[in-house]
């Protein structure tokens, strides 16, 4: 009898730990399932969310594109506007005029202010220096006369 008891605390023991194995093993399988299933919803995320990354992408390359197209065309836009109602070489030219203009009454100022110098000190003044002023209003005439064909 105590054999038997004996035989039948092993096979009790043989059986508790083949339920724990089988319990192990079943709980490996639903923790493998679960794993398994947890991995293809991560991939479809990932999937999902590098499609939004990739469509946000191409919306923003193109958006940036079309910005930037529209800025190019506004400025071509405005250039050419502003080539149209001012044309440059007459505005240039209507400048160089205003400048020209602006010399010569700073040269016939200076001269009238030499001439009426001369007039006054004529008398006083003694020859060589009559010679330096009419040397001088020479000069500024030359001057005047090269600004003005020019």
């Amino acid at each position: 009898m105590t054999k038997l008891i004996e035989y039948t605390n092993e096979y009790n023991n043989i059986i508790s730990e083949r339920i724990q194995s089988e319990n192990c093993l079943h709980t490996l399988k639903e923790q493998l399932s679960f794993e398994r299933e947890y991995n293809n919803r991560c991939k479809q995320e990932f999937k999902y969310l590098e499609k939004i990354q990739y469509d946000s992408n191409n919306q923003f390359n193109e958006t940036e594109l079309k910005n930037i197209i529209q800025k190019i065309r506004l400025v071509f836009i405005i250039e050419n506007y502003i080539k149209k109602k001012f044309s440059f070489s007459e505005d240039y030219q209507t400048y160089n005029e205003i400048q020209l203009s602006e010399f010569e009454l700073s040269y016939k100022i200076k001269y009238d202010s030499i001439q009426k110098n001369f007039h006054q000190d004529k008398i006083e003044n003694d020859p060589e220096e009559i010679k330096s002023l009419i040397d001088q209003n020479r000069s500024l005439q030359q001057q005047l006369s090269k600004n003005y064909i020019d």
